[in-house]
């Protein structure tokens, strides 16, 4: 009876709207995060391709920054 009573008391605050609501909002914050991190690494890439001619050594630099970022 002890066993059903924690069950039914866990299951309860597990399936609770603001539980939900709140591992739903780190879920989304979680995709945004990594969203970021990809439109910088592309940007980072899109940089060092289009000003290789010019600017080599901080395209570099910002080529060696966008992966220990994404990393």
């Amino acid at each position: 009876m002890v066993h059903a009573r924690c069950i039914y008391k866990y299951t309860r605050v597990l399936f609770s709207p603001f539980f939900f609501f709140f591992s739903l909002s780190f879920f989304f914050l979680f995709c945004f995060l990594v969203f970021i991190k990809f439109i910088l690494f592309f940007f980072f890439i899109y940089f060092f391709f289009t000003s290789f001619h010019f600017a080599c050594p901080f395209s570099v630099f910002f080529l060696v920054f966008g992966f220990l970022f994404v990393k």
